[in-house]
């Protein structure tokens, strides 16, 4: 016997209203913002971890439609966090 259960909770209410990419060009991190539910941020983080787990930069975001940090470390691959009112989102960068 099977039961399927429906939870009223979880829908369309619940998605993020917002986009983020995170990429690089030449040595510079960018992070860039679609918000098109005109969602209100509180608080926004960069972190950027090198390949040994060091945080190598740690900043907070002002503008939430792009925001870019340069990035002056011998290591090529990094690790960016980008924490938007306590999520955290992360991706693996390549940088020149």
């Amino acid at each position: 016997q099977f039961s399927i259960y429906y939870d009223s909770g979880v829908g369309f209410e619940d998605m993020i209203p917002y986009e983020i990419s995170i990429y690089s060009v030449q040595n510079r991190v960018i992070v860039e913002f679609t918000n098109e539910g005109n969602y209100k941020f509180e608080k926004g983080v960069i972190e950027v971890y090198n390949l040994l787990g060091q945080k190598i930069v740690v900043t907070n975001i002002n503008d939430f439609v792009k925001f870019e940090t340069k990035v002056d470390h011998v290591s090529q691959i990094y690790v960016v966090k980008v924490i938007i009112d306590g999520v955290p989102y992360t991706k693996r960068l390549y940088i020149e």
